[in-house]
């Protein structure tokens, strides 16, 4: 039968071997595999056992049972300076920082004290009661286990001291509860258990093991939480109100003494109504100075120990705030870093924001301090996560929790980026990015309330992270779009629907000096600007108008312009643009072309015109040699002056349209008779005609065809084509040239205008009885230096469209090969062309 006297101390030491079993198997299985939660279920075990043995102890009231369980438990108490100098070398990150030969030393000296518990060395007396636990005298063994005890405790507590000042985080925060624990624990274990019995003081030891289980629940707790409580605040919050409980108290009696003295001084009669006087006038005294004692007490002892302290809710809407404010990237993470470092002594921040093109990679938007530590070249995974899991992540509390395959990896990949919290960026179009912050400057860990913070001002981060990310694509497009502006060779000038314009470019400022934004669009050249005009009118684009302007170093420049309406996606006008090329080096090859064009139809020319001054020079050469004999006779002299003069007048014709069709001459735009240009070209191959047996059919109406043109280049474009029909006849029979003149209503093109007329024309169709034109050489009829002949240039053709084209003209083809071709040129008549004022050519 169990005694019992001790039913209170009996309980208490059951509560302690079950709440050690129970310790130790919380933290073992919390996370089997860290080797700190290991040696913490060992050395729970050890005190179960140790605390059990006790228990047995307080029980036993015969010699035999006293001794045996009195040895049994001494030799599981001598393993415990062991299991707990084995715990501390381990903890917290899982490598052993100690002195290993001392682990060693004192697991022999637990091998050696446990073999002599069985002599007089360890116990001296022991007596025993049928109603008092036993009572024992130790020996010298007992005194050599006290001293293991006390140097474990001390080297124990250095080995914490030498982390404590290297620790950071969380590891920080556990070695400050444990040391605090094992402190408070282990002295009041050693005060009842090595103390008190070394000194003779009897029935202390009983409640050794319950101050061990208080302080393994210290210890546990440190290890299966990550939110502990800042060692400093206890300290704080245990002083001020200690402070506050011995101000009260010391209020109180003074109050009270002051009132009796009273009573006592004045001589009044003793009443219960003196006693509530106390009591009341201390209560108030009391609730008019607690909480301003409190506060103060509090604020001067924060200060003593350091304690950082912030309002989360001011910092949130700071940082709200800022995210509001600015639209730049580093301005906006530039003020929350100050921010973050001032209130919470953060570190270092990075903004690491996701390129989906690029497999989920991470860029560094930003960074403070900068720096260049490495990105995961793959963060897809990291991404994922954080999609599914927006609260703020700490590296510290995924490190202290129960490992799982995912959180090792992301465990793995916040170290990489030396991240110790994680605040996802998330907003409406999915993951962005995410916030990385280093450690505190104290090393401490992040709490509860950064948490908050962080989880609070992500969201307008986010939000504002992805419109500084948009203005910078904007900004990156706007230089983009200046560069482009700034190396075009060309002239840009875009104007708003009221006509101010709002671009030029570099070659446009060049081009029109003292323009610039802002300007009016009547500053422009007037045809530049009527142009711009009919655009935001007409509201359509006006397409390639060649005509010559105003420049701010010559006077006349050949240009080429074109127009576009700027709209938005809805259709509405924003405004108007016009793209000018200068055209000055493109004339300079056009006219080289044309005069390369001109001297082959020169050489052409001259071969028949060789034999048509032959003739005259014949006669001529006849009459003059004649000259001398017959000088005398009258009818010969007649006859001479008959036949020579116009013989010669007919070689200064020859002579003279030949000069008149070399000689290049400036561009001209008058009115003109197509019927005489053309009559003018067949007197010029009148020679090659008849040494060819061509034959020529002008069909021309007896009116006049006017048109606007210039006649040298006419003249040009029908010496072309009438060339070229006579070369294609050389190897037929059946040879002649058609000339057809008709006038009506076609469908011409205006000058850039994206919308075809029917305006009154002319139509020149020149056709042949030549060998014709195949398909596949139709296509490439016009295209520069494409020939058939084997000595020809290719220009011919091309110089001809160019020609028509630049007199607002069409030139079209149809042709069979074997049957012949046929040439129509179509050009405006002259009383319905615009003017060169109007349309700027």
């Amino acid at each position: 039968m169990w005694d019992t006297n001790y039913i209170g101390t009996s309980i208490l030491l059951v509560m302690a071997t079950i709440s050690s079993c129970m310790l130790g198997g919380i933290v073992y299985f919390r996370n089997p595999e860290r080797v700190t939660h290991k040696t913490f279920a060992l050395l729970t075990l050890n005190l179960a056992l140790w605390a059990f043995g006790v228990l047995l102890i307080i029980h036993s009231h015969t010699y035999d049972s006293a001794r045996l369980w009195i040895m049994a438990t001494f030799g599981v108490a001598t393993f415990l300076p062991v299991s707990f100098y084995q715990f501390i070398g381990y903890f917290p990150d899982q490598t052993f920082k100690g002195m290993r030969w001392y682990l060693y030393l004192i697991f022999g000296s637990a091998l050696i004290l446990t073999g002599l518990v069985n002599t007089d060395w360890y116990i001296l007396d022991l007596q025993v009661s049928p109603f008092d636990p036993p009572s024992v005298v130790y020996g010298p063994v007992f005194k050599a286990y006290t001293l293991i005890i006390v140097s474990t405790l001390i080297l124990m507590s250095a080995n914490l001291i030498r982390k404590l000042r290297r620790a950071e985080g969380i590891e920080r925060r556990q070695l400050e509860h444990v040391l605090g624990s094992i402190l408070g624990g282990i002295g009041f274990a050693i005060a009842t258990n090595v103390i008190a019995p070394f000194f003779g003081v009897g029935d202390m030891e009983l409640y050794g093991p319950c101050f061990l289980v208080l302080m393994m629940a210290g210890l546990a707790y440190s290890m299966v939480r990550y939110h502990l409580l800042d060692i400093r605040f206890i300290v704080s919050r245990t002083t001020t109100y200690a402070i506050v409980t011995a101000a009260v108290f010391i209020l109180f009696s003074s109050v009270v003494t002051l009132v009796n003295i009273g009573h006592r001084v004045f001589r009044t009669p003793d009443s219960p109504a003196y006693e509530f006087l106390a009591i009341a006038v201390t209560s108030l005294v009391v609730a008019i100075i607690i909480q301003p004692l409190r506060e103060r007490a509090q604020l001067v002892i924060d200060r003593v120990i350091r304690l950082r302290r912030y309002d989360t809710e001011a910092l949130t809407q700071r940082v709200s705030r800022l995210a509001s404010q600015f639209v730049q990237l580093d301005d906006i993470m530039e003020r929350v870093f100050l921010d973050f470092r001032q209130t919470m002594g953060v570190t270092g921040l990075r903004v690491l924001l996701a390129n989906h093109q690029a497999d989920g990679n991470l860029e560094a938007a930003f960074s403070t301090p900068r720096d260049s530590d490495a990105l995961s070249r793959n963060s897809s995974f990291v991404l994922e996560y954080i999609r599914k899991n927006t609260e703020p992540l700490i590296l510290d509390e995924l490190t202290h929790e129960r490992l799982a395959p995912n959180r090792n990896r992301l465990i793995r990949h916040m170290k990489s980026l030396n991240a110790q919290v994680l605040i996802p960026l998330v907003t409406n179009s999915g993951v962005l990015g995410m916030i990385i912050l280093r450690k505190k400057e104290n090393g401490d860990i992040y709490t509860k309330d950064d948490r908050r913070v962080f989880a609070t001002v992500a969201a307008p981060l986010a939000a504002a992270i992805e419109n500084a990310r948009l203005y910078g694509r904007l900004e990156e497009l706007n230089v983009h779009l200046e560069l482009i502006l700034r190396n075009m060779r060309g002239t840009v000038i875009a104007v708003d629907t009221k006509g101010v314009i709002t671009t030029i470019n570099q070659e446009g400022r060049t081009l029109f000096s003292d323009i610039a934004p802002g300007m009016s669009l009547g500053v422009l050249d007037p045809k530049v600007a009527h142009l711009l005009q009919m655009t935001l009118d007409n509201r359509r684009g006006i397409l390639d108008v060649e005509t010559t302007i105003s420049g701010g170093k010559t006077d006349e420049i050949p240009v080429a312009m074109s127009t576009s309406c700027l709209e938005t996606p809805e259709q509405s006008t924003l405004g108007a643009m016009v793209l000018i090329h200068d055209m000055t080096q493109i004339k300079r090859l056009e006219g080289n072309v044309q005069r390369a064009d001109r001297l082959t139809s020169i050489g052409t020319m001259a071969a028949g015109m060789a034999h048509e001054i032959k003739n005259p020079l014949q006669s001529i050469k006849t009459f003059t040699q004649l000259l001398l004999d017959r000088y005398d006779d009258a009818d010969f002299r007649m006859t001479f002056a008959e036949v020579v003069p116009p013989e010669v007048d007919r070689i200064d014709n020859i002579v003279t349209r030949l000069l008149h069709f070399a000689r290049p001459q400036p561009v001209s735009f008058n009115l003109h008779d197509v019927r005489q240009i053309i009559r003018e070209v067949f007197a010029l191959v009148e020679n090659e005609m008849r040494k060819e047996s061509i034959e020529v059919r002008l069909n021309l109406p007896e009116e006049r065809v006017g048109i606007m043109a210039d006649d040298q280049q006419l003249h040009q474009v029908f010496l072309n084509l009438v060339l070229n029909a006579i070369e294609s006849m050389r190897e037929t029979t059946s040879n002649f040239i058609e000339v057809q003149i008709q006038t009506g209503l076609a469908h011409l093109q205006q000058p850039g205008i994206q919308v075809r007329h029917d305006v009154p024309c002319v139509k020149v169709v020149i056709s042949d009885s030549g060998c014709g034109i195949s398909r596949e050489n139709l296509k490439q009829l016009f295209t520069p230096f494409f020939t058939t002949k084997a000595d020809g240039s290719g220009l011919g053709l091309s110089v001809v469209h160019g020609i028509v084209t630049e007199h607002r003209g069409i030139i079209d083809v149809d042709s069979n090969p074997g049957v012949g071709s046929a040439f129509t040129v179509t050009f405006p008549l002259a009383g319905n062309t615009e003017s060169k004022e109007r349309v700027g050519i």
